[in-house]
Formats: structure tokens, sequence, C-alpha cells
């Protein structure tokens, strides 16, 4: 799929307000020197298709057929409106498309309940060791801010689902977020030796003991952990 055809299919963009914005871009290092281009666009700026449509419009492009209906089970499960549709590229094309949802109000259980239906094995257990060492609780209607992201791959039956915890409101500093990510790259043997370079180099091992400034949001993956900075 050309991705200036799908962009421009859109017809045009509305004029975000100050300090938002309706294109991401990103960049993801694979294994073998390879690279996969990531965008995330924000649905409601759309000028011809907005929401809902253009949802339904990018499942259309990517060749997403019965399997978007998954969707549906999802809104319920989240009772919240989708807020970002994510673009995976590698150089033959399109690997995937995400449909990210945002949610304060019973975040930990709506995780469960996720994980619980579209998850992998490797996530249920990360998840289990993660509520553990953070003491987190299903009954838990504290802001606690989590982004899930619906992946949807052409071709494959069901989507699967991805986890984004808001670093401020799961762990108390910096060094807390990297002692919690350094014992889980020992239980689980995640490579994010990536991550410890960014903290010893750009940031120069600058990390705050008394709140959360570095990091932005840490991503439960179905095979792999991300690691999100702060832009600021």
């Amino acid at each position: 799929m050309n991705l200036v055809k799908f962009l421009k299919d859109y017809d045009g963009w509305k004029e975000a307000p100050k300090g938002n914005f309706f294109i991401w871009i990103g960049c993801e290092a694979l294994k073998a020197q390879s690279l996969k281009l990531k965008i995330y666009i924000n649905p409601w700026f759309s000028l011809k298709y907005s929401g809902f449509p253009a949802i339904v419009r990018a499942f259309e492009l990517c060749s997403i057929g019965r399997e978007g209906l998954e969707i549906g089970h999802m809104l319920q499960i989240i009772k919240r409106l989708p807020i970002i549709i994510g673009l995976d590229f590698d150089k033959p094309g399109l690997t995937d498309l995400k449909i990210y949802f945002a949610t304060r109000h019973e975040a930990v259980a709506k995780s469960e309940k996720l994980l619980e239906e579209y998850g992998t094995p490797k996530q249920k257990k990360v998840w289990d060791w993660i509520k553990s060492v953070l003491s987190l609780q299903s009954t838990n209607t504290e802001n606690q801010e989590i982004h899930f992201a619906m992946r949807f791959t052409p071709h494959q039956l069901f989507p699967t689902v991805k986890v984004n915890m808001f670093c401020q409101h799961f762990f108390s500093s910096d060094c807390h977020v990297v002692e919690t990510l350094s014992e889980g790259i020992k239980k689980f043997g995640y490579d994010l030796s990536h991550v410890k370079l960014l903290v010893d180099t750009v940031f120069n091992n600058q990390l705050d003991e008394k709140k959360v400034d570095m990091f932005n949001f840490i991503g439960i993956g179905e095979s792999k952990l991300d690691v999100y900075f702060r832009p600021w």
C-alpha cells in the first residue's frame, strides 16, 4: 500500500489546536539492520473521514475485513473512543494496523480483561509480574492512565493487543522505572540494551530519584517490551 496515497485519501486535515498534532512519525530498529517505519494519525482531524469513518476507511485500505469487527467488542470493554490510528511498514509494505484507546477509569481491570481475551502467554506472565511488583489491584478506581493498541494484521483472523502504562501513574521515580525494568530483563529475557544506551549517553544517566521525569510509557507488547521517553 502506498503511504502517500493512504494519507491523501483522507482528503486533507483540519487545523489542529495549538499543542496538538494530527500525524506522528517514528522508526523501530529491528534485527539484521532492518527498520520499520511507524506512522500515527489522529482520526478526528481528517476532513473527509473523521472519527469512526476514518477507521473503517483504514481497514478498507489495509485489506482488513471481518477481523476488524473485533473492534466493537473492544469498545464494549474499554468504553472509550479511539484516539490514534497506527500503521507499521517494512520495506515490502504494510505489516499491521493499530487502533489506540486510552482510559483512566478502572484501567487495571480493563487491561486484565483485554489480555485474557487477546493477550499472548508471555504478555499474561509479564502482566501478572507487573501487577505483583507494583501491587496493582483490579478494583482500584484511582486516576491510572493506560493506553491500549489493538493490532490488526492483514489476513490474520484475530487481532492482538498491546498495553502501554503511563509511567507517572505507576512508578514513583525514574530510578523506580529502571529498577523494575532491570528485574524484568532478568526474569523474562528482554533485550533492553538500547534503553540503557539512551539513558547512559543521550540523557547522561540523569535519573530522577524523586519523580518520573525521563520516561513516558512502558509498553507490554505481544513478545517484547517497549520503553517510551518523554519528548520534553
